[in-house]
């Protein structure tokens, strides 16, 4: 039978399990909201879906409960982060906050991040810095999950075989726009669902 959960327990729910995860509060929360928001803006492949999927990977320690990023390099508009194999949320979100300041000393930034792993939705992020007054792009890569145009089979990835690689654009300038988009037509957190 299906049971309807009001936004606010799940979004409890999920940080506290988080939480119980050795995740700090904070990053607990974001990471809790980006999976509540995906829910709600009806991309459940990118939502509650997902956290056994995450816990799994701080449990293993292939993600780290705390993110340490470090900036390895800063050339003022233009960083590289390394997320050290941070929680993806929390790296994109500080790499966001980084984009913001830095685009508002230099009047542009680009931002990458390294040793990271999947973030959600990647509207969430762009929607933040638009919120700010900036125009965001956001880009992602992805293992090979799919055949390339054309072809009917994903191949190794030295034969050319794609990644889902979201991509993300938001801005509040003249008028608020938000876009979201992958390569392909069925997330494979989709095809999980029944």
């Amino acid at each position: 039978m299906p049971h309807t959960v009001a936004a606010v327990d799940l979004l409890r729910f999920a940080a506290a399990t988080t939480e119980a995860h050795g995740v700090p509060p904070e990053d607990a929360r974001l990471l809790a909201d980006t999976l509540v928001t995906a829910e709600l803006w009806g991309h459940p492949s990118h939502g509650m879906l997902r956290l056994p999927w995450y816990l799994a990977h701080i449990r293993s320690g292939a993600t780290a409960a705390t993110a340490a990023p470090r900036v390895v390099s800063d050339n003022g508009a233009v960083l590289v982060v390394d997320g050290q194999d941070g929680l993806g949320q929390v790296l994109a979100d500080r790499a966001t906050r980084l984009g913001i300041d830095r685009a508002r000393e230099h009047g542009i930034s680009a931002i990458a991040v390294r040793n990271s792993g999947h973030f959600g939705t990647a509207a969430y992020f762009t929607r933040k810095a638009a919120e700010a007054g900036c125009v965001a792009m956001l880009a992602t890569n992805a293992s090979p999950a799919m055949a390339p145009w054309g072809g009917r089979e994903k191949r190794p990835a030295w034969r050319r075989a794609q990644g889902l690689s979201d991509r993300a654009a938001a801005s509040s300038m003249p008028r608020r726009f938000s876009l979201s988009t992958a390569r392909a037509t069925r997330t494979y957190s989709r095809s999980l669902q029944r």
